[in-house]
């Protein structure tokens, strides 16, 4: 992939230019500022924030890192790119994990940032980083990246910030903590004694007292105004008129000034600053090219040894920027008197960022010139390469100000823009795109660009179905698309791939869909997409659980684990992610405690990063070791979070479905049949319907098991066996384990223990090639019951089904004189253990992040199952029992 090269002039420390004003007092203000969290420049343009932290930094003796920030910045990855090389520059190899998590989408920025704190605590030296012109950031995300650096920064490092507007950070509870050094308007602005000292370095004749309280009263110690006020007097005739005539507001001062600074210098150079003001930065190359001479060099050096509102941005003066206010003044002033030439510097600007393989500034400045063909153009030959994910934000931004007829005329661009508004939920607009192109593939485009095109168009329509669950559709797409791109365009074929194995999941063909999937994995690991990658690797690796396959589902997912490590995101949504799937994988094996474990410790992960989409599957995965925990509470609480999540576009709803289905089987095992009845009535759920999508499947389930406990048995009957037969079709092993439990159990309660036990040995000989155990166990007694009568049998695993009799009394505490123990959930040990620390309700909604009703639930059911009354009496029978 394409990236554009980091500047390394962004990077550079200021050096404190010559003839400083010493401010002893501000330099004080910023030293005994290092206690605190944050230093905060904040002031309008011009009034010396830089320059006050150049001449800091030359004093200080702790190591700093700087980053001058422009409009560009606003991406939230090219923030933390430029962020993290600037650290760099102090700190070689920082943020190595923080980096390598760049490749998440979408940007995990709490892990990211919670990974480079920690090494930044591990440092045995202090560190500033400054962050400058920080108002030119826009984007709320990288707000929320500042703010976390902020309140989680070891004591060893601080951040500075100089702006004109203050950031939208909660500076009033930061004041109050005392964690908040500001440096404000009324502190820059020079005083009289300063102004006299600022001008005596500047003109070569001394002021009076009164003139100097003029220059006070009049610019209110605004250095910039200053600044101007001294290049004017330089060579001024009339000081005592041009004195009295010096007044207005800022920015009359500015405008006044400006007038008298541009007509004093000699016309080439007036010409020079015009046409170069359209530049954010300038080297005297970029120069030469725009205004078409060869002596930007000498003239750059020449305005910087004159003071004239330039800046140098590296040590070697190669690169400069004007002030920001100069350069707001020269532009107006070009726009003014030269407005005709503005389109043409634009358009010759962006040539030269082209030439330099500078892309982005090539299209801005194409852009600002209204050159759209070339703009166009040049955002076609980058979308290529961004459409990995990376350049979102940036690609929204351009085809926003590009007009819809340029981008009409182009079907590449045309496409890719349908891309853009896809990722931004605007799917119909997104159709109309793709439409547009198809009108103009045939007649436009060349035989080998339009195949390709073809198979893109119905690549991203194949995307667009699988959200709305078409199967059909879906595949019928993929398999065009498939039909007409080229082997090379791997990661698209990738991408197709997946779509393919979407679509067979939900029409419930299992070898197909991981047919898909392995296709989807092996191609996007040739395009090195590592975002494809593991997201192929997870819908494979719940396909082979499904299909019977566990062992080489948890030998795929071992392998994500070492992927995640070795690329340094294990504390990534995608590491995140990983773990939770081992957690949900280790569950059927009945390896609970692990699998609790590892799915509490990385849903922490998860939330963090706000990805609904994930935060879905892990409340579900949450619900399943709840339940099996006999924590139903806790499981229901799982269910009401998928609840809220609903109003979210980014949930899936495969997660809506299964959530749905078992909080209807938490209410069977509640007894609170009027529920389940109420929940498959509104979900039109009948015994006589015909199976057509494995996406209502355990619903079904939930009805039959319904249908038993309502001795409706022979309704449960036929539907278990078309859904048996459905399963075995499309090879969903699992899923046939628990049907034939269900119908075993259904077997048994009509009397018919031979027909019951042929189904538990049926499920028996599917679930022992792969291992599953949980899917018995959460059958409860009768499947026990059932497994002993089968183990008298010969031609049975024996050694499998032991196993499994023996989990079952770890698990239920079975024992042989039919006395069982109802046991304390986990969650309840929890609570218990919270109890015996003597702490109150509300703490533990604290230790245990839980609300205050559940721990109240968690509370009744303890004195229930304990036969006590009290806190006291609970402690005393849990001594007794052994819990504690």
């Amino acid at each position: 992939m394409t990236h554009n090269p980091l500047l390394a002039t962004k990077l550079y420390l200021p050096q404190p230019g010559p003839n400083l004003v010493e401010r002893s007092l501000l330099l004080e203000r910023l030293e005994s500022g290092l206690q605190s969290k944050l230093t905060l420049v904040s002031a309008p343009a011009g009034f010396g924030k830089t320059t006050l932290l150049a001449q800091w930094i030359s004093q200080h003796k702790n190591r700093t890192a700087w980053l001058s920030l422009d409009k560009t910045d606003s991406d939230p990855i090219i923030f933390v790119q430029y962020l993290i090389a600037s650290l760099r520059s102090i700190v070689p190899d920082l943020g190595r994990e923080a980096m390598g998590s760049l490749h998440s989408d979408p940007l995990p920025v709490d892990l990211i940032f919670t990974s480079l704190v920690n090494e930044i605590s591990k440092l045995s030296d202090g560190l500033l980083l400054v962050l400058d012109d920080y108002h030119l950031i826009v984007n709320e995300s990288i707000h929320t990246i500042t703010h976390f650096l902020i309140e989680h920064s070891p004591p060893q490092f601080q951040l500075i910030i100089a702006t004109r507007v203050d950031p939208p950070f909660p500076l009033s509870k930061w004041r109050v903590r005392g964690e908040i050094n500001e440096v404000r308007i009324t502190d820059l602005s020079f005083n009289r004694q300063e102004i006299g000292l600022f001008l005596a370095n500047r003109v070569d004749f001394e002021l009076s007292d009164h003139e100097i309280s003029v220059f006070e009263n009049r610019t209110e110690g605004w250095v910039a105004g200053l600044q101007l006020a001294a290049l004017s007097l330089q060579n001024c005739r009339d000081i005592p008129s041009f004195i009295r005539h010096f007044a207005g507001t800022n920015r009359h001062i500015v405008d006044y000034l400006a007038e008298e600074v541009l007509h004093r210098q000699p016309e080439d150079i007036q010409e020079f600053l015009l046409q170069t003001s359209i530049l954010d930065q300038m080297s005297s190359e970029l120069c030469d090219f725009l205004t078409e001479r060869n002596n930007s060099r000498h003239i750059l050096l020449d305005l910087e040894n004159s003071n004239l509102f330039i800046i140098p941005l590296d040590n070697t003066r190669c690169w400069y920027r004007y002030h920001h206010l100069f350069a707001d003044l020269l532009r107006q002033r070009l726009q003014q008197n030269f407005s005709d030439s503005v389109y043409q510097l634009h358009n010759r600007a962006s040539r030269w960022y082209e030439k330099n393989s500078l892309i982005d500034n090539a299209i801005d400045h194409a852009l600002a010139a209204c050159d759209y063909d070339r703009a166009a153009v040049l955002i076609g030959n980058l979308s290529d390469s961004a459409w990995e994910f990376e350049r979102k934000s940036m690609l929204f931004q351009w085809f926003e100000v590009l007009p819809e007829e340029q981008i009409h005329k182009r079907p590449n661009l045309c496409f890719f823009s349908a891309w853009v508004l896809i990722e931004n939920a605007n799917f119909v607009k997104a159709e109309q795109r793709l439409q547009k192109v198809e009108q103009m593939i045939s007649s436009e485009c060349e035989v080998s660009s339009r195949d390709e095109l073809q198979g893109k168009v119905a690549a991203m329509r194949a995307f667009m179905a699988t959200g709305q669950f078409d199967a059909h559709r879906v595949i019928d797409l993929a398999k065009k698309a498939l039909g007409y791109l080229p082997e090379e365009a791997s990661i698209w074929r990738a991408s197709t791939y997946f779509s393919l194995g979407v679509g067979e999941t939900i029409l419930g063909d299992l070898s197909s869909a991981i047919t898909a999937f392995s296709q989807a994995r092996k191609t996007s690991k040739e395009s090195q997409n590592t975002h494809l990658y593991l997201r192929s690797n997870f819908w494979l690796v719940a396909r082979l659980k499904y299909a019977g396959q566990l062992p080489r589902a948890i030998e795929i997912c071992q392998e994500l684990i070492h992927i995640v490590k070795a690329k340094g995101i294990e504390k990534s949504i995608a590491g995140g992610a990983v773990r939770m799937m081992q957690g949900d994988l280790i569950y059927e094996l009945n390896q609970l405690e692990e699998s609790t474990q590892l799915m509490r410790d990385n849903l922490k992960i998860i939330e963090k990063g706000h990805d609904v989409a994930h935060l879905g599957w892990c409340c579900y995965g949450m619900m399943r070791v709840l339940t099996a925990q006999n924590d139903l509470t806790g499981a229901e609480e799982f269910i009401e979070r998928v609840e809220k999540l609903k109003i979210s576009p980014g949930l899936h709803k495969w997660v809506t479905h299964l959530t749905d289905s078992w909080r209807a089987r938490v209410w069977l095992l509640k007894g609170e049949h009027i529920k389940v009845a109420s929940w498959l009535a509104e979900n039109k759920f009948n015994a006589g319907d015909q199976i057509t999508s494995a996406l209502h499947e355990l619903g079904y389930l939930v009805l039959a098991r319904y249908l038993i406990s309502n001795n409706k048995l022979e309704d449960a009957f036929s539907l278990l066996d078309r859904l048996l037969q459905d399963q075995k079709k499309g090879g969903r092993i699992l899923l046939m384990i628990e049907t034939l439990l269900v119908k075993a159990q259904g077997q048994l309660k009509r009397g018919d223990l031979q027909q019951a036990l042929k189904m538990t040995r049926e499920a028996v000989l599917l679930a022992e090639p792969g291992g599953y155990v949980r899917v018995f166990l959460d059958e409860g007694l009768p499947v026990f019951n059932l497994l002993e009568e089968l183990l008298k049998e010969k031609s049975i695993p024996k050694q499998f089904v032991n196993k499994l009799l023996t989990e079952f009394k770890l698990t239920i505490h079975v024992h042989t004189d039919n006395n069982t123990s109802e046991q304390l959930s986990e969650r309840e040990m929890e609570v218990l253990r919270c109890i015996a620390a003597g702490q109150s309700n509300n703490e533990i909604t604290k230790e245990l992040f839980i609300s205050m009703s559940t721990v109240k639930t968690h509370l009744r059911n303890i004195y229930s199952k304990l036969g006590v009354n009290s806190r006291t009496q609970a402690l005393a029978k849990a001594r007794e029992k052994g819990l504690g």
